[in-house]
């Protein structure tokens, strides 16, 4: 095809373009739906690692199955979504199956090892959650220590804040949000 790929065409757009095998669209579909793939998979996993693992997956297998991908709507993002979802079940369950090993008896390999400039980008994205996080209201601010941070299931977060399961499934929502938001991990969605 002979028109330039832009960020501003539609997803619709791109995706006739990813099925001709044109990597730059693809490239613009993952740097548009990258953080709510992200998100939906961490949702199910809690992992940093599992979760940017599943996210990856789920874009691979979108340029795998790229020529037999049907699109309902103009966004590929809902597709992205639901097989984000089910491979981040699968991961679970997985899991959930294996044994819990000792990170010690893997070490890093130096090859591995995070460099500077990443270790610059983890501590600025730190210093901003943090920053985030220190203007919620204290009952948000609570609602995330436990449930994110504690990993406390919704109705013992609920208990312990003396409200509703309910409630707290709501509020984390708005919170999960208003946290991508401020920190801006939409990419500009």
């Amino acid at each position: 095809m002979s028109e330039l790929i832009s960020e501003q065409m539609s997803d619709r757009e791109l995706f006739a373009r990813l099925r001709a095998d044109e990597i730059v669209a693809f490239s613009v579909l993952f740097d548009r739906h990258r953080a709510p793939v992200y998100w939906a998979a961490m949702t199910t996993l809690r992992s940093v690692q599992d979760s940017e693992e599943v996210a990856a997956d789920a874009f691979l297998t979108m340029w795998v199955k790229r020529k037999s991908i049907t699109l309902y709507g103009e966004s590929a993002l809902p597709w992205l979504l639901v097989t984000a979802q089910n491979l981040a079940r699968n991961r679970a369950r997985a899991n959930r199956r294996r044994p819990a090993e000792s990170i010690d008896l893997f070490p890093e390999p130096a090859s591995q090892a995070p460099g500077t400039e990443d270790k610059i980008a983890t501590d600025d994205a730190i210093a901003r959650l943090r920053t985030a996080v220190d203007r919620l209201e204290p009952t948000d601010r609570a609602i995330f220590e436990l449930c994110i941070l504690e990993d406390l299931p919704y109705k013992q977060a609920a208990t312990r804040l003396g409200t509703t399961h309910g409630s707290i499934r709501n509020r984390l929502s708005r919170l999960r949000q208003r946290l991508r938001n401020d920190l801006d991990l939409n990419g500009g969605d």
